[in-house]
Parts: C-alpha cells; structure tokens; sequence
C-alpha cells in the first residue's frame, strides 16, 4: 500500500538520496527537495542554480520554458554525483558536460572535451553556498573532503590536474597559481591511507600509482608506478599497501614506491 503521497510538479527527476534524520534529497532539472521520508512532507524546495532561479521568478513563461527542456532533456542520461561533507551541513552535487573541440583526433575525428562542476548547497534550507558552480576540466570522478579543503581528482586523461579547493571561496591552493598538479592518466580511484592518499590513475596503454602527501599539496614518488592490468582492489597494511590488479598482486612500499 502506499504510505503518502506528494502533489508536486517535479519535472525531471534527476537523483534521489537518503540523507540521514529519515529525509530524502531529491535533485530534479531545476530544483532540489527535502522531503520527510515518513511523512512525504516538503521540509524546503530551492532552485539548484542561478539561472533556474530566475525560470522559476519569470511566472508561467518560466515554467513553460522548464517543460521545454524537461521534455527535450527526456532520453538524455545525466554523469551527476552526491556528495555529502562528513561533519558539515553542507552537500555537493556534481555534473559532467562534454563538448567537442576545434582540435581533431589522430583518425580525424572531432576531439570530445569534458568538464565536471560541483555545486555546494546548505543542507539546513537548500541555500547556495557558492554563487556560481566550481568547474574542473576532465571527467566526473573522485572527490575526497579534508581538513583544509575540497580534493577534485578528474579523468582528464594525459592532461590531468588534481587540486584542493577551499570550502568557502573555490580557490584551488595546489600547483603554480593555485592551477593544481599534474598527474600521468586520469584518476580513477584512490585510498586514503592515513598518513596519504594512494592515486591509481590510467592513460589508454598502461595504469599507474602515485602516491600524495595532502599537508604539503605534493606527489611523493619520484616517478609513477606503472602496473599491470586495472586496479581492482587496495587493501592498506602497516607500512606498505596491497594492491590487486586484473592480472596480478603486489605490495607497494608507500615511502619509496618500489
């Protein structure tokens, strides 16, 4: 049987996370919800940009324009991701766009370029935290919250940069002018490893370890380690880390990466 019910035009549904005192966020197109999950009650409905902001204060026209893109964005899939700041009131939604470059291939054809942006939110009403969402070139893909700041770590391929954003005004704090570092491949998991974050990352021949100092904002090992096969599994031990691969097994020396 159904417990409730909410009579509410949501559009394009996006998203739909459980969050923790029995609420639920629910991410549409243009709004984000939290919703009572035992109740079905609206705690707060806020615009989740600027610019639908602004659809929404433009009256019918806005909501006409609102269906519009619903309707054309139906059969599009959306790279968004949730993030929840451990110990804050604050969630991050982010999104990854792509566009194509005036670059070509090496075959010829138009080179596809990615960017992702994050979007900080107050969990108490919804509220933008930023007044504009922070972007990062490269593929939607780890994101790690420190003491000190926000790690973005994209899949940019070879021309990825990884950097530590402040919580309160966006600015990168790593690499020349706050650009980031740079890593060999794009990143595609990480572990923290206590006293460091283990970074595998992968180009389109080989995968590889690096392994970051977060204090400092530097990359420890004096060359990456290249590794057989994807990394599937990290398993962190006293001074050293298990790392399991689709072709092999192996223990890295985290001080030395040897």
């Amino acid at each position: 049987s159904i417990a409730w019910s909410v009579n509410e035009k949501f559009g394009r549904i996006v998203a739909v996370n459980e969050l923790e005192n029995n609420d639920l966020l629910v991410v549409t197109l243009f709004n984000n919800y939290k919703i009572k999950a035992s109740t079905g009650d609206i705690v707060w409905k806020e615009a989740n940009s600027e610019e639908a902001k602004k659809l929404g204060n433009m009256g019918a026209f806005g909501a006409l324009m609102q269906d519009v893109a619903a309707n054309l964005t139906e059969d599009v899939d959306f790279n968004m991701l949730f993030f929840k700041q451990p110990g804050q009131d604050v969630f991050y939604l982010a999104s990854e766009q792509e566009s194509q470059s005036s670059m070509t291939s090496s075959t010829g054809e138009p080179t596809i370029m990615y960017t992702n942006n994050y979007s900080a939110y107050n969990l108490s009403d919804g509220s933008l935290v930023w007044p504009a969402p922070l972007e990062v070139k490269g593929k939607l893909s780890q994101v790690a919250f420190l003491e000190n700041g926000m790690l973005v770590m994209p899949d940019d391929g070879n021309r990825t940069k990884i950097n530590l954003f402040d919580y309160k005004t966006q600015e990168g704090k790593w690499g020349k002018k706050g650009r980031g570092i740079a890593i060999k491949g794009g990143i595609y998991d990480y572990m923290d490893s206590g006293n460091g974050i283990l970074l595998v990352s992968h180009t389109t021949n080989n995968d590889f370890l690096n392994f970051l100092d977060p204090v400092n904002g530097i990359i420890t090992f004096d060359k990456p380690v290249k590794v057989e096969g994807s990394v599937v599994g990290i398993v962190p031990l006293a001074n050293s880390i298990l790392y399991i691969t689709t072709s092999s097994i192996n223990i890295l020396d985290q001080n030395t990466g040897t």
